[in-house]
């Protein structure tokens, strides 16, 4: 189907031209400039709104976000919560101060 509209103008519809005419301007195809219009209207605000960064602070941002990616990964894989546990396990619990009663009792005079 073409975008011409041009397939009805053989049919007679039994409205009057001036009818015919408003329906045809207010229903025909956008021409390309439409979208030219819109693009450098885009271009403008796009322009206007939006600071350029410079080259230099972008190279300092992302070296500076990945040092602190870098912290961060050595702080989460050494931090404390990583070390062994210094208190007993539950089941050696009561071996463990046996033991050290023991040597408590070792060293003191007799």
């Amino acid at each position: 189907m073409k975008n011409d509209n041009g397939q009805l103008d053989d049919i007679d519809l039994g409205v009057s031209d001036r009818l015919s005419d408003d329906l045809k301007t207010l229903f025909k195809p956008e021409t390309p400039a439409a979208d030219l219009v819109d693009r450098v209207v885009l271009d403008a605000a796009r322009r206007r709104l939006t600071r350029p960064v410079p080259r230099r602070r972008r190279l300092w941002v992302a070296g500076i976000s990945a040092a602190a990616a870098v912290v961060l990964l050595a702080v989460v894989l050494n931090g404390p919560w990583r070390t062994e546990s210094k208190l007993p396990l539950a089941t050696g619990f009561h071996t463990v101060h046996i033991q050290a009663a023991d040597k408590l009792l070792q060293n003191l005079p007799a």
